[in-house]
């Protein structure tokens, strides 16, 4: 889908560090980049010193792939990660649909709750991301997407590390409001957006744009008007 950077995913697996999520309570990272900005990293790593130096944005780092010398352990699962985030009066960045093997809080409190959901490779899933500040909604975007693998191609988006395979993307508050009513709809009818063909997402997002608020129906995105 055009508007999102493309990339491909390093060959390297990951391992989990549980130890990383103190100071990742933000999506941002130490250089003052979010996490759709923080580029992957692409270079060969010097496997002796990895595991010293920390982990990446998405609390993950690289680890060496297995050899004959330990065919007994484990192979490390490559992971996508999603942020999450309730704000109250503030912000709901959240997963609509999707999956995932793991769900972690990260903080939780009263007015604020952030979790991280862990999928692996080859899974559906949906984000909604809506933000607001004084004068009402600022930002609004709403993604499928389906997780990949290591070297696979994907594409750079908020909230979502490394990346994944976008099908559908939307901007602005009359699309998203469209989306999602079409979403409910083809839910009610039976369809399971999880296992569906991508076709249904691919051809709902071009029928995306060019609608106007209040003015388009949900059952366009079908093709059913």
């Amino acid at each position: 889908m055009g508007g999102h950077d493309h990339f491909v995913t390093p060959s390297y697996s990951f391992r989990s560090y549980r130890n990383s999520y103190s100071d990742r309570a933000s999506p941002v990272d130490g250089r003052g980049r979010t996490a759709h900005e923080a580029a992957p990293v692409r270079q060969r790593l010097n496997f002796s010193t990895v595991r010293k130096v920390g982990c990446g944005l998405g609390g993950y780092v690289f680890s060496r792939m297995t050899s004959q010398d330990d065919n007994d352990t484990p192979r490390p699962q490559f992971l996508t990660c999603i942020d999450t985030e309730y704000a109250e009066g503030r912000c709901n960045h959240r997963v609509l649909f999707g999956t995932p093997i793991r769900v972690r809080t990260l903080t939780s409190r009263e007015g604020l709750t952030r979790e991280r959901y862990e999928f692996p490779p080859d899974v559906r899933f949906a984000l909604d991301c809506w933000t607001r500040n004084t004068y009402g909604t600022v930002r609004w975007r709403c993604f499928v997407c389906e997780t990949v693998g290591p070297g696979e191609e994907a594409q750079r988006l908020p909230r979502v590390t490394p990346g994944a395979r976008v099908l559908l993307a939307t901007r602005g508050a009359a699309q998203s409001k469209l989306f999602l009513a079409w979403l409910a709809l083809i839910v009610a009818q039976g369809v399971d957006p999880v296992t569906c063909p991508a076709a249904t997402f691919e051809a709902a997002h071009f029928r995306l744009w060019g609608v106007r608020a209040g003015r388009v129906p949900p059952q366009r995105l079908s093709g059913l008007l």
